[in-house]
């Protein structure tokens, strides 16, 4: 417990610095919300407070939990998913094109929200099973140019969300791990070494990057 308060304190601290536009420009100095954080805020929603020493102890844990879950009502999130944002399919000879995915979990892994490890699903709808964000194809003018960005493009995407927690949280089953919704506001899946956007909702130009020595030219 005393952890938890320790853990839940630091969040009061921070969270004032949080945006409260839904707009990429608003959060380009902001640094994304950290996993820690997003457990803790998950966490209060809950108001889990099942490891209380006693009766007090409780319903300070529930007051804290309330305080937390109030402070984030109607605060807009900003996630960064620096690998598997995006899945592609095979490439459609005829079509000359490539369908790919935006993937709807933010944390796939899951993420520590007081009770075991929860998976964070994002969703722009009122779906009742994991949907991804989007499908749609990118167009090659060859099955070689199509492989080349599968293999050299596809590992570097990142993924960049807006998104809220709802006010009752809502869960769902992921395979056989515990998953939550939260409702994303928007996104853009982007090259991190040319800033080529692939997907956005709404539509966003080209991000200003910086290429690390990794980086290469992408297949187009």
């Amino acid at each position: 417990m005393r952890r938890t308060f320790l853990i839940v304190a630091a969040a009061l601290v921070l969270l004032p610095t949080l945006a409260h536009a839904d707009e990429f420009a608003a959060f380009a100095d902001k640094e994304p919300v950290r996993a820690r954080d997003l457990g803790v805020y998950l966490w209060a929603k809950d108001g889990a407070c099942s490891d209380a020493r006693d009766q007090a102890d409780e319903l300070a844990c529930r007051e804290v939990a309330k305080t937390l879950s109030d402070r984030v009502a109607n605060r807009t999130f900003f996630w960064r998913l620096d690998r598997d944002a995006l899945s592609a399919g095979q490439y459609d000879k005829r079509r000359k094109s490539m369908p790919i995915v935006v993937e709807s979990c933010l944390a796939c892994g899951g993420i520590d929200a007081g009770g075991g490890p929860v998976v964070v699903i994002g969703r722009t709808g009122a779906s009742s099973t994991p949907q991804p964000l989007r499908s749609t194809t990118k167009v090659f003018s060859s099955a070689a140019k199509a492989e080349r960005w599968e293999r050299e493009s596809l590992p570097r995407l990142v993924g960049e969300y807006l998104f809220r927690i709802p006010r009752t949280l809502e869960r769902v089953k992921v395979g056989d791990q515990k998953g939550v919704y939260v409702d994303v506001r928007a996104y853009r899946i982007y090259d991190r070494c040319t800033g080529e956007v692939v997907s956005a909702k709404p539509k966003s130009g080209p991000v200003k990057v910086y290429p690390g020595k990794d980086c290469k030219g992408g297949a187009r």
